[in-house]
C-alpha cells in the first residue's frame, strides 16, 4: 500500500525553519530614540541660541544705558561750565559798570563845583553818568536771569546811591558820596560772594563818620 505524499511550498518551509525574532521592537524603538533625541538636539540648540540673544540684549542694553548716563553726564558738566563762564563774565561786567558809574557820578558832583563855568562838562559827565546807568540795568539783568540774587540786590542799592549823589547839590555832596562809596564796596563783595558761592552781609555806614565828614 502506499502512501499518501503531502508537497509543502519551500517558502513555508522557510517560514517554519526560521525562528520568530523576540526584538521585533527594537526597531522601532530606535527609530523612536532617534526622533526623541533629534527633538532634544534641537531644544538644546533653540535654548542655546535664547540665551544668547538674551545675553547679547543685556549686553546691548546695559551699553546703551551706559552711553545715556555718560552723555547726561557730559553734558551736564557742559552745562555747568557754561554757567560758570557766563556768571563770571557777567560779574566782571557789572563790576567795571559800578566802578565807570561811580567814577561817572563823582565827576557830575566834581563840575558842580564850578557852577555854570563847567556846566558843559557836568553835562556831559551826566550823559555818560546815564548811559552808564541803562549799560548796569542790563547788566544786573542778567545777574537777576543767573540767579546771582544777591549781587543783583546789592547793584540796585548802588544805584540808590548814585541817584543821590546826582540829585544833591555840591554843599550837600559829601553824604552822598560816602554811602555811594559804600554802597559800590557792598556791590563789589556781593559779586564775588555769589561768584564763590559765599553768603554776603552788607556794609552798614556810620553815621558818625558821615558827620564828622559833614563837619
Amino acid at each position: 500500500m502506499v502512501e499518501p505524499q503531502v508537497t509543502i511550498p519551500p517558502e513555508l518551509l522557510e517560514h517554519l525553519a526560521t525562528p520568530s525574532n523576540p526584538y521585533w521592537w527594537a526597531q522601532p524603538a530606535a527609530t523612536l530614540l532617534a526622533g526623541l533625541l533629534a527633538l532634544s538636539a534641537a531644544g538644546i540648540a533653540w535654548w542655546s541660541v535664547s540665551r544668547q540673544i538674551r545675553a547679547n540684549r543685556d549686553t546691548s542694553n546695559r551699553q546703551l544705558a551706559t552711553q545715556r548716563y555718560l552723555h547726561r553726564q557730559t553734558v551736564k558738566a557742559d552745562s555747568e561750565k557754561q554757567l560758570r563762564a557766563d556768571r563770571l563774565a557777567a560779574v566782571v561786567d557789572a563790576a567795571a559798570l559800578v566802578h565807570e558809574l561811580s567814577e561817572a557820578a563823582a565827576d557830575v558832583q566834581f563840575h558842580l563845583e564850578y557852577g555854570d563855568d563847567h556846566l558843559k562838562e557836568q553835562l556831559e559827565a551826566r550823559s555818560k553818568a546815564q548811559l552808564t546807568v541803562e549799560r548796569l540795568h542790563i547788566a544786573r539783568s542778567r545777574l537777576r536771569f543767573l540767579d546771582l540774587r544777591q549781587s543783583a540786590n546789592a547793584v540796585w542799592e548802588f544805584f540808590d546811591s548814585v541817584n543821590g549823589v546826582m540829585r544833591a547839590e555840591h554843599e550837600d555832596s559829601e553824604p552822598a558820596l560816602a554811602m555811594m562809596d559804600l554802597q559800590q564796596a557792598n556791590a563789589l563783595v556781593a559779586l564775588h560772594a555769589d561768584l564763590s558761592g559765599a553768603s554776603f552781609t552788607p556794609l552798614v555806614l556810620d553815621t558818625e563818620d558821615v558827620s564828622a565828614a559833614e563837619v
